[in-house]
């Protein structure tokens, strides 16, 4: 009988100590999210930044409920980060975007009717929001 009991308690430790391995630790400074710009040939109206992130990263993650790309369009692009005229915030949520084995996300300058706009990360979950520092991007060159 007590062979059974320490066979069963030998089981669960192994089986706890496979599950702690596997969970990842997602913090912000792993997460690495790339802009890339439309190629200089692109027209005007036609210029898009696309957001791109690690799909594998984003499906293994099970601590966050959700991560955002936050996007605020900029009416006063002279001021780049400090800017005051600022446009209603577009939340996109990568978790939703990445469950349709999609890792990118366009921002194109028609939809947006702005010539600028800042963008970063958050992350909701079971302790709070966290949030990467604002990052810049100008459509015109």
């Amino acid at each position: 009988m007590k062979k059974n009991h320490l066979k069963l308690l030998l089981f669960l430790m192994i089986c706890q100590i496979s599950y702690a391995q596997n969970k990842t630790n997602f913090t912000l400074e792993n997460f690495k999210i790339n802009l890339i710009e439309s190629p200089v040939s692109t027209s005007y109206i036609d210029t898009y930044a696309k957001v791109k992130w690690d799909l594998n990263l984003v499906n293994k993650n099970n601590s966050l409920d959700k991560i955002y790309l936050e996007i605020v369009p900029i009416l006063d692009c002279w001021n780049s980060l400090e800017a005051k005229d600022l446009k209603s915030t577009i939340f996109v949520d990568i978790k939703s975007v990445s469950k349709n084995n999609m890792n990118e996300y366009i921002i194109n300058h028609k939809d947006l009717l702005s010539k600028c706009f800042k963008w970063r990360i958050r992350f909701v979950g079971k302790q709070g929001n966290q949030m990467s520092s604002w990052n810049y991007h100008l459509f015109i060159k």
